[in-house]
């Protein structure tokens, strides 16, 4: 008998009791959300593959400078991998995809009215410094919902998206950037590479709202730093989710 009187429940550790939450519903939109993420990143790492041609002219663009901008992203990356595991690990996996993504797009927004190149090399600097938690955090939040049998087969799952993201990105590219018209503003003129830049960064808006609905943060992490409680009940919602059954039928008190 339980605590409460309620009969049955157990202590187990942790992957045993991820494992007792089943595997079905609730695992199939994780796997979703998990993927509009690296679609994400694909999207923000490639784009810059398809824009160069036409930003070249707006920015009189050297060879040189088409290799620093080809390369800003991965620099933004590597500057920023170790920070975000370490926010990661402070403050949740969630909070830190969530604030990446958004703030990303909120950059890329911006960056589409750039008037200087160097303005633009910044903002793909920051492209790659905030998107970073898609390629690295995500991997911890999505397997930290899994148990042992499952978590190997979720990641190469994961990793279709990259597929997809590689594929529906130069069909965007080929829809937008060839388009003739133009805008005139005060700094710049408008064109339709820009637009392309706004599109790029979409579906890092669409994900925030996805996970911020849909998704709640890894229970391991919140167990780990002594949210036993909030674990508990996230655990209880995926066990609902994959079974159809109550949330309080969840066999297990609390988890180590």
């Amino acid at each position: 008998q339980g605590k409460g009187g309620a009969i049955g429940l157990k202590l187990v550790p942790f992957e045993d009791a991820i494992a007792l939450t089943g595997h079905g519903k609730f695992h199939h939109l994780l796997l979703v959300g998990c993927g509009l993420c690296f679609a994400t990143f694909m999207f923000q790492s490639l784009s810059s593959s398809y824009l160069l041609p036409a930003a070249a002219c707006d920015f009189q663009m050297t060879v040189q400078d088409k290799g620093l901008l080809s390369s800003m992203f991965y620099v933004g990356m590597i500057c920023s991998s170790h920070m975000w595991g370490y926010l990661a690990d402070t403050y949740g996996r969630r909070k830190v995809l969530l604030c990446g993504m958004l703030m990303d797009s909120i950059c890329s927004f911006f960056g589409s009215f750039s008037h200087t190149l160097w303005l633009y090399l910044i903002v793909r600097f920051l492209n790659g410094a905030l998107i970073c938690p898609n390629s690295n955090v995500l991997f911890a939040y999505l397997g930290e919902f899994h148990s042992s049998s499952t978590r190997t087969r979720a990641i190469i799952f994961l990793n279709i998206s990259i597929m997809l993201g590689a594929t529906i990105l130069p069909g965007l590219a080929w829809l937008i950037i060839p388009q003739t018209w133009a805008w005139e503003l005060p700094w710049i003129t408008y064109r339709s590479w820009r637009l392309f830049v706004i599109v790029t960064a979409l579906p890092g808006l669409i994900t925030v709202l996805y996970i911020v609905r849909v998704l709640p943060e890894s229970p391991k992490f919140l167990l780990a730093t002594g949210k036993s409680q909030e674990a508990m009940e996230i655990l209880q919602r995926i066990y609902a989710d994959n079974s159809g059954e109550p949330p309080e039928s969840y066999p297990v008190t609390f988890s180590l």
